[in-house]
C-alpha cells in the first residue's frame, strides 16, 4: 500500500513537471515535452512552478474524489435552495425563501449555475474551484511575506488539511469567506509593502465581499488592523 502511495505522488509530481514544461516554454518555441523533460532528467532543475502544480494537484484530487456520492445535508440544502430560489426554480421558492440568516453573495453566485442548468455536484464543484483558489492564494502570501518554499508548505498544509478538505467538498459559506479573506489579506499585505492606493482599494473591495459572504467575518477586520499597525 505504502508504494502504491508513493508511486501515486510521484505521477502527480511528474504530471505536474509536464505540465509546467509547456508553461514555461517560450513562445514560439517547437522543441517537444518529451525532449525537454528528458533535458530536464539529465541534470536540470524542475521547473519553479512544478512543486505548486503538484499541490494543487493534489488538493483537486482530494477535493473531488467522489464528490457526488452523497448527497446535500442540512446546510447545503438549505444554501443551495437558496440560490435555486434565486434563479427562479418554483420547485424550491416554496420551500427554500431567499432570505434567512446570511447575505446572500454566493448564493446569488451559485445561482448563475443553476440558471445554467448545473446540479447538485455543480455546485459542490464552484466550491472546489475557489478551495484551490484559496490554496493558490495562501502561496502568494507567504511567498510575499517570506520566500517560495514558505508559500509552499503554507499551500501544502492547507491543500490536505482535513477540515479545508471536507468543506470545500460542501455548498457552505465557510470557503468562499475564506477565499476571500485571504484574498484581502493578500492584498493588504501588497499595500502595507508598496503603499499602492489600488492594492488597497482592492483589499478593502474583497473585504466587503467576505462580509457579504458570511456576516461573522467582519470580525476578522480587527486582524487586519493589527498586520498593518
Amino acid at each position: 500500500e505504502a508504494a502504491a502511495r508513493g508511486g501515486t505522488v510521484m505521477s502527480i509530481v511528474d504530471l505536474a513537471a509536464r505540465v509546467a514544461v509547456v508553461l514555461e516554454r517560450p513562445a514560439g518555441a517547437v522543441r517537444p515535452v518529451r525532449a525537454a523533460l528528458a533535458a530536464r532528467a539529465a541534470g536540470r532543475p524542475l521547473p519553479r512552478h512544478t512543486p505548486l502544480l503538484a499541490i494543487l494537484l493534489l488538493g483537486g484530487i482530494l477535493r473531488t474524489w467522489g464528490l457526488g456520492a452523497v448527497g446535500f445535508n442540512s446546510d447545503e440544502a438549505v444554501y443551495a435552495g437558496q440560490a435555486a430560489s434565486l434563479a427562479g426554480d418554483p420547485q424550491t421558492s416554496a420551500l427554500f425563501p431567499v432570505f434567512r440568516a446570511h447575505p446572500l453573495l454566493f448564493q446569488s453566485a451559485l445561482s448563475v449555475i443553476y440558471r445554467l442548468g448545473g446540479g447538485d455536484v455543480a455546485a459542490r464543484l464552484l466550491v472546489v474551484v475557489l478551495g484551490l483558489a484559496t490554496v493558490l492564494v495562501v502561496y502568494l502570501l507567504g511567498r510575499l511575506l517570506y520566500d517560495h518554499r514558505v508559500g509552499l508548505v503554507a499551500a501544502l498544509l492547507l491543500t490536505a488539511m482535513p477540515y479545508h478538505v471536507g468543506v470545500s467538498r460542501q455548498v457552505l459559506l465557510d470557503v468562499p469567506m475564506t477565499f476571500m479573506a485571504t484574498t484581502s489579506l493578500y492584498f493588504f499585505a501588497r499595500f502595507c509593502r508598496d503603499r499602492s492606493l489600488r492594492s488597497l482599494l482592492t483589499a478593502a473591495l474583497l473585504f466587503g465581499a467576505t462580509v457579504l459572504t458570511k456576516e461573522t467575518a467582519v470580525l476578522l477586520a480587527g486582524g487586519l488592523v493589527a498586520f498593518g499597525w
